[in-house]
């Protein structure tokens, strides 16, 4: 169980960097497909801006999330990255498109499910 732990674990890490690439190096054709967005409102500067930051955040969530699974192998600070993933899902969902709940929050609310059995059962 702890395995397929990591594996989740490494997956939420892994796509939270692959956004933070497209929301820093996307074009706005692509980013206003991916995450639903009005391209024309994409192609302000202060939107390019505000995507640029948003993806360094993302960034360091990811590198955070795997860093916290597989240099310190402490399970409560993985914890706390996946629950502010999956709420920062939610906040997505309410405010950008739904399926960011789904894309976002299902992985991460699976990987932190799966972790915490994993750590009650030893």
């Amino acid at each position: 169980m702890e395995n397929i732990a990591s594996i989740l674990i490494a997956i939420v890490g892994v796509e939270a960097i692959g956004i933070m690439l497209m929301e820093m190096f996307g074009s706005p054709k692509l980013q206003s497909k991916v995450f639903e967005i009005d391209q024309d409102f994409l192609e302000l500067p202060n939107a390019k801006s505000a995507m640029i930051n948003q993806g360094a955040y993302n960034g360091g969530v990811g590198i955070m999330i795997l860093i916290s699974q597989f240099a310190f192998r402490e399970p409560m600070v993985s914890m706390m990255f996946l629950i502010f993933v999956f709420v920062m899902a939610m906040v997505g969902a309410f405010t950008v498109s739904k399926k960011i709940i789904l894309s976002q929050g299902a992985p991460a609310l699976i990987a932190l499910i799966v972790l915490a059995i994993s750590t009650v059962v030893k």
